[in-house]
């Protein structure tokens, strides 16, 4: 197969890294020819970015502008692929950590600078202690707007209107709190994200995101030796070859079992009306028979004493519920026993999607034209053979590794040679493979 170096060879150029902070005054610091490696993180679950640079000073710049913690540094990149009509990416970021430093002679000293994106560090700076009445969406927007400075854009904005007061939490630890309550008529989760592209925050339900269109149906990340890539070393073929996987941390039933997301009794207690919101969950007939657009790595033909482990209620779980909080409107944790069931299948639903996680390296020149956003929450098909000689057989593929994969995080490795992406994928679907 070809490097990976000659695959990425000239595909992404650090076009600036700036540190600025008050301290300093107006100067602006320039170490983008002190950078040698960039991380940048992305995750479904996480509404903002993080980072990792590899930072060589030979100028004194750490000691001299007492850089530890707080300033902003902002990173800006560009896809250079021929053909492509990319447009520059820029983040910015705060220094969260230093991870660690060694001198390397007498005038020469290496240091790792963990960073995370500005929004997670501003937020950790504010409290919100306040009342909010309307629905998730319109919440999150002014949550974003007035603490953050951000635009949130969200699929959709029919979830049921709640009252709340927000007990002392930062902006983001609002916001998840807010996004863990919530999902559509039919018990789709949402996720609240950033990425590296956009500016924007997306407060996205996962059926969205299962209806959009994989981005590479006709030509499949591949993981096969036997298949040599022909074209230049930046064509399709080339840029679609798994370099490395992982598969690991799958199919862990029992942890679903134990948390009452198989079969499970649960009670909302109403103790000032003296009612009892009770209602049994099967994960068999309220998530794999309804919400069929997905593979749940479940299976109710498994059975102990004849008896399939969705139809035994493993666990009992009760919660007291708040009452009457407010004379009109519900509060974060009142509802019927309708909207409680369909918390359970939004957290079932959730946790059996990543239940099954695969995790491909390969080259990254994809998913940085700066024009779209082609990471987390995306659609990719994948594509390996089977653990069995080609003359064994008259079927190639591997129906567990191979299909249709939605995006749940990204890891984008750049340096001065490469630039590959690490994407933690979650299968949907067979996709095309037959």
């Amino acid at each position: 197969m070809t490097s990976v170096a000659a695959d990425a060879a000239e595909s992404i150029t650090f076009k600036s890294i700036t540190i600025r902070s008050e301290k300093i005054g107006d100067r602006e610091i320039d170490i983008t020819e002190g950078v040698s490696n960039i991380d940048i993180y992305e995750h479904i679950d996480k509404p903002h970015l993080t980072a990792a640079i590899t930072f060589m000073d030979s100028q004194d710049v750490i000691a001299s502008a007492r850089i530890g913690g707080g300033e902003r540094i902002e990173i800006v990149l560009q896809s250079t692929r021929e053909g492509s009509d990319s447009e520059p990416v820029s983040k910015i970021f705060y220094l969260d950590t230093i991870i660690t430093s060694s001198k390397l002679g007498d005038n020469t000293e290496f240091f790792v600078l963990h960073l995370i994106e500005d929004i997670g560090f501003i937020s950790s700076l504010q409290n919100i202690n306040k009342a909010y009445s309307d629905n998730p969406s319109n919440i999150l927007k002014g949550i974003a707007t007035s603490f953050l400075g951000k635009t949130l854009v969200s699929t959709e904005n029919t979830q049921k209107k709640m009252k709340l007061i927000v007990p002392n939490l930062t902006p983001i630890e609002t916001m998840a709190w807010i996004k863990n309550m919530s999902c559509t008529t039919e018990g789709y989760p949402f996720y609240l994200l950033s990425n590296l592209v956009s500016d924007e925050l997306n407060f996205v339900d996962l059926k969205t995101l299962l209806s959009a269109p994989v981005l590479n149906p006709e030509e499949p990340f591949s993981y096969s030796e036997a298949t040599m890539p022909t074209g230049g070393p930046l064509s399709t073929s080339h840029r679609r070859v798994i370099k490395g996987y992982t598969f690991k941390d799958t199919d862990n039933l029992l942890s679903l079992i134990k948390k009452g997301l198989v079969g499970a009794e649960y009670r909302y207690l109403n103790p000032t009306k003296a009612e009892d919101n009770h209602y049994t969950f099967d994960v068999q007939k309220d998530v794999v028979d309804k919400i069929p657009e997905t593979q749940y790595h479940f299976n109710n033909e498994y059975m102990v004493k004849g008896k399939s482990f969705n139809a035994y209620s493993s666990r009992t779980i009760t919660q007291v519920g708040s009452t009457e909080a407010y004379d009109k409107g519900s509060s974060y944790h009142q509802s019927d026993k309708d909207h409680y069931k369909l918390n359970t299948i939004n957290r079932a639903v959730d946790h059996l999607l990543k239940n099954n996680p695969l995790t491909i390296t390969v080259n990254g020149v994809d998913f940085l034209d700066g024009t779209s956003h082609h990471t987390i929450g995306r659609k990719i098909a994948v594509l390996f053979m089977r653990n069995t000689a080609p003359e064994d057989t008259d079927y190639y593929y591997d129906n567990r590794k191979s299909g249709d994969f939605l995006i749940f995080s990204a890891k984008h490795s750049f340096d001065r040679e490469t630039y590959t992406t690490s994407l933690t994928c979650l299968k949907i679907s067979d996709g095309d493979i037959t």
